[in-house]
């Protein structure tokens, strides 16, 4: 059950000496109950004596939306579009559709098919469908009247926010500069982060009259528009505002924690209470702390895997966040586990830490048809993100970062490694916010990838 120590499954009769590096990929059940190397499900990992029949699953490459019932405590997966991510989003008024974020293949987004763009989804169906003039678009937010949604193209190298009709038309640009729109709960104004300053402000609905509200990202109004939460230096922080933007008071830090990342937060719907996604067991976690501070209670969350992005609805009952799913482990016949490989391979499991920022997540044994290096998520990112490499054939890698004048900041690898895809999370909690580049060199195979620091 501890996802921190290591495992040893044998699979077959004669297994070899090799081994890979893994964490949540085996799952050994015993009639009624499980014992996992990490849960399949929401929730803490039960455990049990013995076991006679092992399942090896994957490890999916792509975020879901999932949905919280915070009356039932009960959770459900909302969507599943093949090949594609789903993030960041944004209920309607009416709690019926969901506008949000899907991604398919790595930027610049050029390749067949790949795409950086906003859907709405039918909460009650789980089908999606583009928004017609919001390709590119990253981070929507619904107006409360819910006739227009609101957006930036961070993601497409075109840091400002857009506005564009919610049934689909064309994108009218709304203001220069700027990303994480969120509207004022009475439609008048949109608060919003200024990249190139830091600073979150506000402008009328026409994109007008700037107001400097404070210092920080991702900012969300409360309900009753008195308020506006934010992170700032990982935490989540509030201001009093009136209902122009303007502060009438000094900010306020509500989580407060330095070994911790906190983001991303939401309003709930009574005005007494965040959420908002937390690294502070390790990875990314749903958690709600009161808005007078407290301790943080955790509302959801996968072992060894981030979930980020909560949304409250509007209605107050459900939370909507981008979660990890876990594939469906199908049963082999007897009592033993196919392995996409070879059938008798000795699996050795082990989770690794580095002390340069670096953590190991996974090294899967199926050998990719061609290098790539993947772009990093989350990006932008604070402070931690993954950066995924696949390798054909067994070669020296090089993987460093580097800043936006070119001067190497980490080393992820260096080092021969064998064919497969491994995934790497990095800590760039020492490094100011910026413009950085992830470089593989795998022999005559050289890929770089942008990313965004975002403090």
């Amino acid at each position: 059950g501890d996802p921190n120590t290591s495992a040893q499954i044998k699979i077959g009769a004669q297994g070899t000496n090799k081994s890979y590096l893994f964490t949540r990929e085996i799952i050994i059940e015993n009639g009624a109950s499980l014992i996992a190397w990490s849960p399949k499900s929401i929730g803490q990992a039960t455990t049990s004596g013995g076991g006679s029949v092992v399942f090896l699953s994957e490890i999916p490459d792509y975020y879901d939306l999932y949905v919280i019932d915070l009356q039932t405590n009960s959770v459900r997966q909302l969507t599943s579009i093949s090949g594609a991510g789903e993030y960041n989003p944004s209920w309607s008024p009416d709690d019926l559709k969901i506008a949000h974020d899907v991604v398919r293949g790595d930027y610049p987004f050029t390749g067949p098919g790949e795409e950086h763009s906003i859907y709405i989804t039918d909460v009650a169906t789980g089908v999606g469908t583009p928004l017609v003039g919001a390709k590119g678009g990253n981070d929507a937010a619904w107006s409360p009247d819910g006739l227009t949604i609101a957006f930036d193209r961070l993601r497409m190298d075109d840091p400002n926010i857009y506005t564009v009709p919610a049934t689909g038309g064309t994108r009218t640009l709304l203001v220069t500069n700027a990303t994480d729109p969120d509207w004022s709960p009475i439609g008048n104004r949109l608060v919003f982060h200024r990249p190139t300053t830091g600073e979150i402000l506000t402008v009328n609905k026409a994109g007008h009259g700037e107001t400097t509200v404070t210092t920080g990202y991702q900012p969300v109004w409360s309900p009753d528009t008195s308020w506006i939460a934010y992170v700032y230096n990982n935490d989540v922080w509030k201001i009093k505002v009136n209902t122009s933007g303007k502060p009438k008071g000094e900010p306020i830090n509500l989580t407060n924690d330095p070994d911790s990342g906190d983001w991303q937060p939401s309003w709930t719907r009574d005005n007494e209470a965040i959420v908002f996604h937390s690294n502070r067991n390790g990875d990314a976690d749903i958690y709600t702390i009161s808005v007078t501070g407290g301790t943080p209670t955790k509302l959801a969350g996968l072992i060894d895997y981030g979930d980020y992005d909560p949304s409250v609805s509007n209605g107050g009952q459900q939370v909507v966040y981008s979660g990890f799913t876990e594939p469906v482990t199908k049963k082999q016949a007897g009592s033993l586990a196919k392995n996409s490989g070879n059938a008798n391979e000795k699996l050795n499991m082990k989770k690794q830490n580095t002390n340069d920022g670096r953590q190991n997540i996974f090294a899967k044994p199926e050998i990719p048809q061609d290098f790539n290096l993947r772009q990093n998520y989350p990006n932008p990112f604070n402070p931690t993100t993954t950066i995924e490499i696949f390798l054909p054939q067994a070669t020296f890698v090089s993987l460093n970062i580097y800043n936006i004048l070119g001067e190497a900041v980490a080393t992820l690898v260096s080092e021969n490694l064998n064919p497969g895809t491994y995934k790497y999370r990095w800590d760039a909690s020492g490094l100011a916010s910026g413009i950085y580049f992830s470089q593989i060199q795998a022999g005559d195979f050289l890929q770089r990838r942008k990313m965004i620091l975002m403090k």
